[in-house]
């Protein structure tokens, strides 16, 4: 039975995700912007940025150090998804149909997009190039692409950022169970403790002993940013006072922010799959997007912070991310592989796959949302009707 004072606290507090917050879909905005610039300059590469070095522009090798940091975008996704998806499960926590309503709205806000690009994808390989049906794809049908490293496979070229797109399913289908079977019992803070302690300390092991691909990439060793992003909203449902919380996230910002930066001084990058920065830097990383998040939801309605993550087109960027993320990759790998791109140095590509693949990537996001996506949005409400009985409130849009 879920215990009385949890109840109450999901249903009294100002602060629950059950409310709609518009400027997470600005921060959505904003995480999709930073990966596609990380890729751009990923995707123009780093043999190329010696030649501008020389010929166009000295501080190319800084710059593209700089880009490198953009990996962190998917570590925001992370913590809102996390946010999302257990303030979902603290707003329908006591409905009979739970997991039943939860799975089902999950899969038809997924599946559809993902398993129609990787099947008009494979009919494409298989048309123009005789590609047949191997192991190593078969495991992007299961969501297992995250796991290639530990069965020695490399990602395929036009689907190498799936990998998050796993870790987050598979984040979907244990993290329900595990988080309402501990917030009936009361102990949700102890289990996210022992979890995101053991995500971290699973990461650190790995790049220790030079796993360093393992350690980016399979589930273990990345949950701590979504486990931050439900402890946050876990935090919220439990408080009353957004103005003492807004304090101690700008001040977990702070804190977060400078450990991050002297990591930086001290080992010269900031890149993702760097040993150092995966044993200390993916966890401050995940804190400040996190304490970000909950500074920006505990901000007066008014402040300028949210205001800015309101404006009406960060947030029509932010409704389509998810397509997006999907689509960005395979259409900035066409884009490269065009005649004019070849012998361009780095600036030149960037900027090229920057202006065109970011809003290519929009167009076909948001006319694939219109007109693929929300005929089986529709069909939530449909066979997976969350009911507003037993005090539960209305769930949070997502």
């Amino acid at each position: 039975m879920m215990r009385k004072q949890d109840s109450e606290a999901v249903t009294k507090s100002p602060l629950v995700v059950g409310r709609y917050y518009p400027e997470i879909d600005g921060l959505r905005a904003l995480a999709v912007m930073i990966v596609i610039y990380f890729h751009s300059a990923l995707m123009a590469g780093p043999d190329r940025v010696a030649a501008d070095a020389a010929t166009i522009w000295d501080a190319g090798r800084f710059y593209y150090e700089f880009t490198m940091i953009g990996w962190c975008g998917v570590d925001l996704f992370f913590v809102i998804s996390g946010f999302l998806i257990t303030g979902i499960l603290m707003d329908t926590a006591n409905q009979q149909k739970c997991f039943r309503n939860f799975y089902i709205r999950r899969t038809l806000r997924i599946f559809p997009l993902y398993y129609a690009v990787l099947i008009f994808s494979f009919l494409l390989f298989v048309l123009f190039y005789g590609t047949t049906f191997t192991l190593r794809f078969s495991l992007y049908f299961l969501y297992l692409q995250n796991w290639f490293s530990v069965f020695g496979y490399d990602y395929i070229l036009y689907f190498e950022h799936f990998w998050s797109l796993a870790i987050e399913e598979q984040f979907y289908i244990f993290w329900p169970v595990v988080f309402v079977w501990a917030y009936r019992r009361g102990i949700v803070e102890p289990v996210l403790f022992v979890l995101i302690f053991l995500s971290f300390l699973f990461r650190f092991y790995l790049a220790a002993k030079w796993q360093l691909n393992m350690a980016f990439s399979i589930t273990p060793s990345r949950l701590d940013g979504l486990l931050l992003g439900a402890g946050l909203v876990y935090l919220l449902s439990r408080q009353d006072d957004p103005r003492r919380l807004n304090v101690i996230f700008a001040r977990g910002m702070a804190v977060s922010l400078a450990a991050v930066c002297l990591l930086a001084l001290l080992n010269g990058n900031l890149w993702g799959r760097d040993r150092e920065v995966l044993m200390f830097g993916i966890f401050p990383v995940s804190l400040f997007f996190a304490s970000f998040l909950g500074w920006v939801v505990t901000a007066d309605e008014e402040h300028l912070i949210r205001r800015f993550f309101r404006l009406s087109f960060l947030r029509e960027i932010g409704k389509v991310s998810y397509g997006m993320y999907v689509y960005h990759w395979l259409i900035m790998c066409v884009i490269v592989q065009q005649e004019i791109m070849n012998h361009q140095g780095f600036t030149f590509i960037h900027t090229v796959l920057l202006a065109t693949g970011a809003p290519l990537s929009f167009i076909v996001a948001w006319t694939s949302f219109r007109y693929f996506e929300k005929p089986f949005l529709r069909l939530k409400d449909v066979y997976a009707r969350y009911s507003e009985a037993d005090g539960a409130l209305p769930p949070a849009k997502i």
